[in-house]
């Protein structure tokens, strides 16, 4: 439970490198079916839930929290755990590596992100629970937890793109399959209904 409660900042990392990554490169699976390029479009950023003003003491405890979990110079680390993970879903990115790090030390900063954590962490944990993790985190094994996380977020990534691309043919297939399945209900739908025959009677012999 407490290594998950840091990765609160890996997950607003993760989240705002995947959504610049993926608003400027289009990516298309092996052996998915061929599509029509969509038309550009500019998709603005999701609105946060707003979140209570914490109190000046509970703005106190976060910080000190943060402190006892390392955040802040764990920003360094976790830039390139993501970029790493970002890269090995779509490794035609590996030329920008560069490019996102030097994107994520200027935009996923500390100071960006810290009053927006506090408010996180304020309306998650009440003020008597952040300072108990706080003092977990200041023991041998809360460190250790933590120092941990980057390796485990790095080879968590690799095992699920691992046991993804071992199964991306049948997703292809499955896919290829919905895709015909729905082509076939827009050309029938475009057809119309089908005219009912009328039977035709047959003439009584004589």
């Amino acid at each position: 439970m407490h290594v998950r409660l840091r990765l609160a900042l890996v997950t607003a990392l993760a989240g705002g490198l995947a959504a610049s990554v993926a608003a400027q490169t289009p990516t298309r699976p092996a052996a998915m079916p061929p599509t029509r390029p969509a038309a550009p479009s500019v998709t603005p950023p999701p609105t946060p839930t707003e979140l209570p003003t914490p109190t000046a003491s509970q703005s106190a405890a976060a910080k000190e929290l943060f402190q006892s979990m390392k955040l802040p110079q764990l920003m360094g680390t976790m830039e390139m755990a993501m970029v790493d993970a970002q890269i090995a879903r779509n490794p035609g990115m590996e030329p920008y590596r560069d490019v996102l790090v030097g994107w994520l030390k200027k935009w996923m900063t500390w100071e960006a992100m810290e009053p927006d954590l506090i408010k996180l962490y304020a309306a998650t944990f009440t003020e008597s629970e952040m300072k108990q993790l706080g003092r977990f985190y200041r023991t041998e094994i809360g460190q250790k937890s933590l120092s941990k996380v980057p390796e485990l977020l790095q080879k968590g990534n690799q095992i699920g793109a691992r046991l993804g691309q071992a199964h991306s043919d049948e997703l292809a297939a499955l896919i290829k399959a919905r895709k015909a399945e729905l082509d076939k209900e827009k050309a029938e739908a475009a057809a119309g209904p089908t005219p009912e025959v009328e039977p035709t009677a047959t003439p009584k012999r004589p």
